[in-house]
């Protein structure tokens, strides 16, 4: 499954939120080898880095 062997998904737009400090919520929409597909994390900041919380492909 995925992008045939040599090509890569590309990402088409991106939706973020901060619904609290040091939270960010994100959605992204990503072509994949002619099929479009939706994804979306949740972030939070730890130690001055992002910490995906949360992700979900479709």
């Amino acid at each position: 499954r995925g992008a045939p062997h040599g090509r890569r998904a590309v990402v088409r737009s991106v939706h973020l939120c901060q619904p609290v400090d040091g939270v960010v919520e994100a959605c992204a929409v990503v072509l994949d080898g002619g099929r479009v597909r939706a994804m979306a994390l949740r972030m939070s900041g730890v130690d001055h880095r992002w910490l995906v919380t949360a992700l979900q492909l479709g």
